[in-house]
């Protein structure tokens, strides 16, 4: 009678029991994970790092402060220069509209 009830305790805790079992297939998928990834992610991050450093130093001025300085004076320079065109333009036509309308 005691065979049978550890025979019986023994089936019910196979049955019941399923920790030993998930633990390895745990492990087993995680090792398989592993394996067949072969880190390709880290490889991946460091390709991504290496291109991003390489594009800030080859598309980035080192000193965007003086590069925007010397776009303004450029821009103020075109700026006055337009403005002393259009005020020369203006005065030709205010001289021709003087001119015609005296004669």
């Amino acid at each position: 009678m005691d065979k049978i009830a550890k025979d019986v305790g023994d089936i019910q805790s196979r049955l019941l029991h399923h920790r030993p079992i998930i633990n390895a297939e745990i492990r087993y998928f995680v090792r398989e994970f592993e394996e067949k990834r072969g880190h390709r992610e880290s490889r991946l991050l460091e390709n991504l790092s290496k291109m991003v450093v390489e594009a800030n130093e080859q598309m980035l001025p080192t000193n965007l402060e003086g590069t925007n300085q010397d776009m303004m004076s450029n821009i103020i320079k075109r700026c006055k220069s337009s403005l002393s065109d259009s005020h020369f333009a203006l005065q030709l036509c205010f001289e021709n509209y003087v001119i015609s309308g005296i004669t």
